[in-house]
């Protein structure tokens, strides 16, 4: 089974989770609705898609907005090894944190 309350999520849904956050009404709430969700994947996001930075594999709300439409149910699937500025996350931790969330796409 997948940790949802992980160290590794709340750090993702700081970073790149604001929308969920926000729709959910804070990172508790957040944290409750992803666990809430965790049996159902509707639809698989493309992990490779580049942030506007130039980053790949970053997922933003911007790639959630223009990939699917409001309501839409997708998997969130965080790899921390490509986090530059996390060299004590290793491939290890590839895959542990999976979860489901609703897109605030309008």
């Amino acid at each position: 089974r997948f940790k949802f309350t992980s160290p590794i999520l709340i750090e993702w849904l700081e970073r790149f989770g604001h929308h969920v956050i926000a729709q959910a009404g804070g990172l508790d709430e957040a944290l409750q609705y992803i666990e809430t969700l965790a049996a159902v994947n509707v639809g698989l996001f493309d992990e490779n898609l580049t942030r506007p930075d130039g980053h790949e594999g970053g997922i933003l709300a911007e790639v959630f907005r223009k990939k699917f439409p409001r309501g839409t149910v997708i998997s969130i699937s965080s790899h921390p090894q490509k986090w530059s500025d996390r060299p004590d996350l290793t491939s290890g931790d590839s895959g542990e944190v999976i979860a489901q969330a609703v897109t605030d796409a309008p």
